[in-house]
């Protein structure tokens, strides 16, 4: 092949690369922002109380991410970070409710203490009125 023919076969080639638009990030792909991440951090003040309670009542994770249209792993990656634990009032709840049941089991054994000590007497009277008993019926039998 000359090299006109050549030329004019690839002078109306268009590259690739050129002809495929930029594939745009998906949101959650994407880096945050300073201006994103003090935005979070915003919102995290608002509803995370501290590190030992966690989110106020009704909010998590997801629930921030939906109300600042943000992916929800850069509102984890930001309490992570910045905030503490993702503990929620669930899980305050459940720990409160596990505490009350320790409490109640621990009362209810101090409750039982009495009792319990009344059984050990018994168990040593009867353990007592067992040797009385077989002394008396050795008694009885020398008599016979």
């Amino acid at each position: 092949m000359s090299k006109k023919r050549e030329n004019d076969a690839t002078a109306n080639v268009v590259p690739i690369i050129a002809a495929v638009p930029p594939v745009e990030p998906v949101r959650g792909e994407q880096q945050m922002t300073p201006v994103e991440r003090r935005i979070i951090l915003e919102k995290l003040n608002a509803v995370y109380v501290n590190e030992t309670v966690g989110y106020s009542e009704g909010w998590n994770d997801q629930k921030v991410a939906d109300d600042q249209g943000v992916p929800r792993v850069w509102v984890a990656e930001v309490r992570d970070l910045l905030c503490g634990p993702d503990i929620g009032t669930q899980s305050v709840k459940q720990l409160d409710e596990a505490h009350a049941v320790a409490n109640e089991i621990k009362a209810l054994v101090e409750s039982l203490q009495p009792f319990l000590d009344q059984m050990q007497a018994l168990q040593a009277l009867t353990g007592k009125a067992d040797t009385i008993m077989s002394a008396l019926v050795r008694i009885e039998d020398k008599k016979r």
